[in-house]
């Protein structure tokens, strides 16, 4: 029975591809609202809602926040 075993499937290959390109593609999106958020929050600094809303934003990248 040669084949299969601890082999990954071009499918299950690819599916894992299109889960990391989402991911990928997701923290690029929460990204760019971080840094059109610093900039708004840089305009307007009395702006609460703004400074929670970058606060959040934050909060959900962690250490990828930087902006």
């Amino acid at each position: 029975m040669a084949g299969k075993e601890g082999k990954s499937s071009k499918a299950g290959r690819q599916k894992k591809s299109g889960q990391n390109l989402r991911y990928i593609n997701e923290q690029k999106h929460d990204k760019s609202h971080v840094r059109r958020l610093v900039r708004h929050c840089a305009r307007f600094p009395g702006d609460k809602k703004g400074a929670a809303s970058l606060a959040w934003y934050r909060g959900r990248l962690g250490h990828r926040a930087a902006a």
